[in-house]
């Protein structure tokens, strides 16, 4: 079962950087621009950490590096988080069809399956050193904004949610799920 979960990850983390990669630059109105097609849509950006314009992810600390070893800690830690909600969802989702029937439900709109979202990853060092990863996601379309500043939206349900990882303890802690309008 290990190994199982170990070549999961490996193959995530491989598939994850092959995506950052294929990003395709192309020159228009002596501007770069980033140029979008299904094949070249990086799953995961790293956004610098920017104390004047981030402030509500992080109080205090400064801009840190993803290693591959950090990646891999947070894919980990990444499918343990969600494994737990997704049992808490499924139960809850359970609930519901069995005393409402006749409601329109779906589970997708209760579990998370990760492999739907794009992800953004902003790390710090935080005041006591540690090395710590905002990790914001969400299953809409990129954009050209979205590749250097976090996403936020209002409501959307489980299509986007964001958490925090703490790779120096290896915990992740204030995941929030969005809410429905």
């Amino acid at each position: 079962m290990t190994l199982k979960i170990n070549l999961i990850l490996y193959y995530l983390i491989l598939l994850s950087f092959f995506s950052i990669g294929c990003q395709t630059f192309n020159r228009k109105s002596e501007k770069k621009r980033l140029e979008y097609s299904p094949k070249t849509i990086p799953l995961i950006t790293y956004i610098t950490y920017d104390s004047t314009r981030n402030n509500r992810k992080y109080n205090k600390g400064y801009p840190a590096q993803i290693t591959i070893t950090d990646s891999i800690q947070i894919e980990s830690l990444l499918m343990t988080c969600l494994a737990k909600y997704n049992i808490f969802e499924e139960r809850y989702y359970d609930e519901l069809k069995t005393k409402q029937p006749l409601l329109d439900i779906y589970k997708e709109n209760f579990i998370i399956t990760l492999s739907r979202y794009k992800r953004q990853y902003m790390a710090i060092i935080n005041p006591q050193g540690e090395k710590e990863v905002w990790i914001n996601c969400f299953c809409t379309h990129w954009n050209e904004i979205d590749i250097h500043y976090p996403v936020e939206v209002s409501d959307g349900g489980n299509c986007f949610f964001n958490l925090k990882i703490n790779l120096s303890k290896g915990i992740y802690y204030h995941m929030m799920v969005n809410g429905d309008a």
